[in-house]
């Protein structure tokens, strides 16, 4: 297991087996949540002995939708977004996420850098002690909650349920593919949820944002702290 104290790759993946294999015993998100985050944990302890900063822990966004019973469970924790669709029309499910205004923060001093003349990687360097204490605020009242080995018994997701049968479809994104139309200006998945066509909407989506990203690599229209992010989305179709 090559750096497990900072992997986040590795980290999600035995999260996700973990938390499958709850979920067969015991269907209650949070219980299996908690049960996976957990069993996780103890597994990154006993690989990495040693002290590691707040800021180097492996931590991940999470956007989970689940069925118990009659109600349908929507949770999230970090910067994903989830919206959903009913019979009054597509709704975005969770307010801005705490880490708005961090990165808002971070944008706006790699801004100021890039008018001064440097270049975007230089700019994006010279913060870094703004984003190791961001990172530091990770599972903190103070701060954001999201899935990490740090402070877990802090970590507080937001959790909607509602009937199962007033949902058509759920939305689960990553930050990175809602930049779409939080920060480069496309269409609000509002408009186009109900959409029959709705994975050839995801493409295009996808394809129209990396090009906006690849027209644009020093961030001069759209300011932003990475050229580009993962874009991940899944559509889910809620069945009577």
């Amino acid at each position: 297991m090559q750096d497990v104290a900072s992997d986040a790759r590795w980290f999600v993946e035995r999260f996700s087996e973990l938390l499958q294999l709850k979920w067969q015993n015991e269907p209650v998100v949070l219980a299996a949540l908690q049960h996976a985050l957990a069993g996780v944990t103890r597994e990154w302890h006993i690989h990495c002995n040693q002290p590691v900063a707040a800021h180097r822990l492996p931590s991940a966004g999470l956007a989970l939708v689940a069925l118990e019973g009659e109600e349908l469970v929507m949770l999230r924790l970090g910067d994903c977004e989830v919206y959903s669709l009913d019979d009054c029309g597509a709704k975005r499910v969770f307010p801005d996420s705490p880490l708005l205004a961090f990165d808002q923060r971070a944008i706006a001093a790699v801004t100021e850098r890039r008018g001064q003349g440097q270049p975007f990687a230089e700019a994006v360097g010279a913060i870094h002690p703004m984003l190791v204490s961001h990172r530091e605020r990770l599972n903190t009242p103070q701060g954001y909650s999201a899935l990490s080995v740090a402070r877990i018994d802090q970590m507080v997701p937001e959790v909607r349920r509602v009937k199962a049968c007033d949902v058509s479809r759920v939305l689960l994104t990553s930050d990175g593919f809602s930049a779409a139309w939080q920060g480069y200006g496309l269409e609000d998945p509002a408009h186009w949820l109900a959409d029959e066509r709705i994975d050839e909407r995801l493409d295009d989506t996808l394809r129209q944002l990396r090009l906006l990203e690849a027209d644009d690599p020093e961030g001069d229209r759209f300011p932003r702290l990475k050229p580009h992010d993962d874009a991940t989305a899944v559509a889910l179709d809620i069945l009577p």
